[in-house]
């Protein structure tokens, strides 16, 4: 059974009538499958992820945080700019005359993971400054002089990543770019403004001890001195990428957005089986003269041999148009599979039809195509678009949601090159300016492009295909990576200021700065890991990938960077 909705018919409201059909209806076992369908099961697993995944994740998150920091309303303020900055991110979206959707819902997510780390720094330096001084005054300027410019930059260079997204011709990679940017600026700001404001009057009655001198930061100090097993541990994550990454595969079918063993999945397999279809696309035969044409046999015959020869592919079912209705109803009648040569019979055939049903399959310069199809992956739609190529004459086109998710994943791909590179090419820039030393620019950056190539790499061997949503993550994993190397660096260089020679400088810096992004990485992946609970096999994809993202950064940024500065240079700089 197929059935089409009318140009006035509410989608939403089909769908739901078709669903209550199939409770009531207990003698048959009822199936559907469409655009629709699939839609309708989308927002239904994102709206059952939105509404209990979040609140167990911001739990997991704090228990981490909590555990690092040693102080539940410490914590709840470092978490709070991220938040406000979510929220006024939110209220900016709605304000510029968006809508909330699976695309602008985005960017508060990055807005949220990013904003934490520079609440978090401030905290543990605050901690560590009150062991210093006893005035709040005077440990609001001690940990604004250590940790107020790393945020600074971090800022900088974190809008300049998202901010090279907008450099695209795909809107909404270029609405999530913009709107992050604004968000991370957001939350920069109250690190910088309101956080500093609310530990001078908040009243805490016993401060949690130094975060510097937490177990993990000594590991981190001793690990990082093993130079030799660092830097191999790097080569290897490069050449297996550098080996897997052009095995990267840009995939497009409305069902790689859930999991195996769902009932969609389920669903749809069993009409493939049982009727060697489930997907519909539309195109449009080429021809002149609106329903006169119909009795033109040389073109109906030439249509009708070029269907056949479209089912022919192996992901076709079948190719049905206005000629094809008039076969069908010439078989009907007198037995004979074959267009009818009379132009009298032809117009008696399509008398028996309704008016209405006739004008949905013509128009006045083309016929209504529908094709059904199997699943398309992008190597069928590469081949489809083969076959329009060489019967351009006889179809103008054929589309369909997979062939617009195919187009726009591949084009969001190929844009995102451009982005990355931009990105790098940024922050680099921006690292070099002001800190005016290439050495700590290259170093800065060094963990981020291993990040990416790593996430890259990732995808191919973990056969996570690369679409919309993934191709994407890059940007957040620059950000993330960012926001920890200009920390470690900065500490480096803060310490060198001071008098400390560089291997010293480098142990102080990872003992301050290692808890928190330690804490940070960890928080977040954990609070991510409850994604793999939700029922979409997308956000899967996302957790697995931004997952490894964080621990990439973070290893990259407190083992890599030292690296740089293991040994003292010949000149001072």
């Amino acid at each position: 059974m197929v059935a089409s909705l009318g140009l006035d018919a509410s989608a939403a409201d089909v769908v739901k009538s078709l669903q209550v059909l199939a409770e009531q209806e207990r003698d048959l076992e009822l199936s559907f499958a469409g655009d629709e369908i699939v839609r309708d099961e989308l927002r239904n697993s994102i709206r059952t992820t939105l509404y209990y995944l979040p609140p167990l994740a911001v739990a997991l998150i704090l228990l981490v945080f909590v555990f690092v920091i040693r102080s539940i309303r410490l914590t709840l303020l470092a978490i709070l700019p991220a938040v406000i900055a979510v929220l006024w991110s939110y209220g900016t979206i709605l304000w510029s005359g968006h809508k909330l959707d699976a695309v602008t819902s985005i960017a508060p997510m990055f807005i949220l993971v990013l904003g934490t780390v520079y609440g978090l720094h401030y905290v543990s330096h605050f901690i560590d400054s009150s062991y210093d001084h006893t005035d709040r005054q005077r440990i609001t300027r001690a940990t604004l002089g250590i940790v107020g410019w790393p945020i600074l930059l971090a800022t900088i260079t974190t809008m300049a990543g998202f901010a090279a997204l907008t450099w695209t011709d795909i809107y909404p990679v270029k609405t999530v770019g913009f709107f992050t940017t604004i968000g991370i600026f957001y939350a920069g700001v109250l690190a910088l403004v309101l956080l500093p404001a609310l530990l001078s009057i908040v009243k805490i009655s016993k401060m949690p001890p130094r975060v510097s001198h937490s177990r993990v930061a000594r590991l981190v100090v001793a690990t990082a001195r093993h130079r030799i097993p660092i830097i191999a541990l790097f080569l290897v994550i490069v050449g297996v990428s550098a080996f897997y990454i052009p095995r990267v595969e840009v995939v497009s079918h409305r069902l790689m957005y859930f999991k195996e063993g769902s009932q969609i999945i389920t669903t749809y397999s069993k009409l493939e089986n049982n009727f060697d279809w489930s997907f519909s696309l539309v195109g449009e035969v080429a021809v002149d003269g609106g329903i006169t044409a119909l009795g033109d046999q040389n073109q109906a015959h030439k249509v009708l041999a070029v269907e056949r020869e479209l089912e022919s592919l192996s992901f076709v079912g079948s190719a049905y148009s206005a000629y094809d209705l008039i076969q069908g109803a010439n078989l009907m009648i007198t037995g004979r599979d074959e267009y009818p040569e009379d132009l009298g019979h032809i117009t008696s055939l399509a008398s028996t039809m309704s008016p209405e049903y006739i004008a949905s399959w013509v128009s006045s310069d083309g016929f209504r195509l529908v094709v059904r199809t199997e699943e398309l992956r992008s190597d069928d739609i590469s081949e489809l678009n083969g076959f329009l190529e060489d019967h351009g004459d006889t179809i103008r086109t054929i589309t369909g949601v997979p062939v617009l998710l195919d187009d726009l994943n591949k084009a969001v791909t190929q844009s995102q090159i451009r982005s990355v590179a931009l990105a790098f090419g940024l922050i680099f820039i921006i690292l070099l300016v002001t800190l005016r030393n290439p050495r700590a620019a290259v170093a800065g950056l060094l963990p981020i492009v291993i990040t990416v190539l790593g996430i890259l790499g990732f995808l191919a061997l973990s056969r996570i295909h690369l679409h919309f949503i993934t191709a994407i993550l890059s940007a957040i994993s620059i950000g993330v990576g960012v926001d920890y190397c200009i920390h470690v660096l900065l500490g480096i260089y803060s310490f060198r200021r001071d008098g400390a020679g560089y291997r010293e400088s480098v142990d102080r810096a990872l003992s301050v700065v290692s808890g928190p992004v330690i804490a940070n990485a960890l928080g977040i992946t954990i609070g991510l890991c409850t994604l793999f609970l939700a029922p979409l096999k997308l956000h899967s994809d996302v957790a697995a990938v931004l997952c490894l993202a964080m621990m990439l950064s973070a290893l990259g940024a407190l083992l890599l960077i030292p690296q740089f500065y293991s040994s003292e240079p010949k000149h001072q700089e």
